[in-house]
């Protein structure tokens, strides 16, 4: 994912998110993490990394064509697709695809696939991340793309808010529970983005960090309002560069 380069930091993380992660995947994959350890007591810290719109998210009802078959990503792992349309039949085919691979190819051959598609992953990733954004540069087509991926965030989407409250507010209990530091940081974002943002989605945002603020210790970073990072710190109007 972009964002946070585990590699700038003075401790040891380990990065556990995918591009378009959703709170539930955070959470799901957090605790895959952390319960498969033997000893979980040299984890100190636990950063996450959300969106504004994060309580109105959900990665497993999106019809985004480029993000909606990412659930089916986390399966071979989680054993869980969420609220993804169908999903009985997408275990099932998976079940069969399982049960023919596991008799014809070696050991681990999930995790030979995996590494495949990670290197073609990064070298797409490797050349978006060295793009430079400039507003001034996009044509029609661009701009359009761009303000819609702001304001789509304008639906409310009240289940959805409702669940990840939800959520959120037990992976901040379950870190606290085995004294582990939460950190959560928002996204910064260009002035490109913030100018088509809804400013409800925002203000849901924040009064919902306040609220569980009162509940719960831990650290609170708001990117999102940083004046020192410049629209080439970007690959696009709301995603980080190598540079930012």
């Amino acid at each position: 994912a972009v964002g946070i380069d585990e590699n700038n930091l003075k401790v040891p993380f380990a990065n556990l998110a995918l591009s378009s992660q959703d709170l539930f995947y955070d959470f799901s994959m957090l605790k895959y993490a952390i319960d498969e350890l033997d000893n979980a007591e040299n984890i100190e810290y636990v950063i996450l990394g959300i969106s504004n719109y994060s309580f109105r998210y959900d990665l497993s009802k999106t019809q985004n064509p480029m993000t909606k078959e990412k659930p089916k990503v986390y399966y071979p792992i989680l054993r869980n697709l969420h609220n993804y349309k169908n999903k009985a039949e997408i275990i099932n085919e998976y079940s069969v695809f399982e049960n023919v691979f596991s008799n014809l190819f070696k050991d681990k051959y999930v995790e030979s696939i995996y590494r495949y598609w990670e290197e073609q992953f990064n070298i797409i990733r490797n050349i978006g991340i060295n793009v430079r954004f400039d507003s001034n540069s996009l044509n029609e087509e661009q701009k359009a793309r761009e303000i819609y991926l702001a304001e789509r965030w304008n639906e409310t989407y009240s289940e959805t808010v409702k669940e990840n409250i939800k959520i959120f507010r037990e992976i901040l209990e379950y870190l606290n529970n085995k004294n582990i530091k939460a950190v959560v940081v928002t996204n910064p974002t260009t002035n490109f983005y913030k100018n088509y943002f809804p400013q409800n989605c925002r203000q849901e945002f924040l009064d919902i960090i306040g609220e569980l603020k009162g509940e719960f210790d831990y650290t609170f970073i708001d990117a999102y309002e940083r004046v020192d990072f410049e629209d080439d710190n970007f690959y696009d109007s709301s995603h980080l560069n190598i540079s930012g």
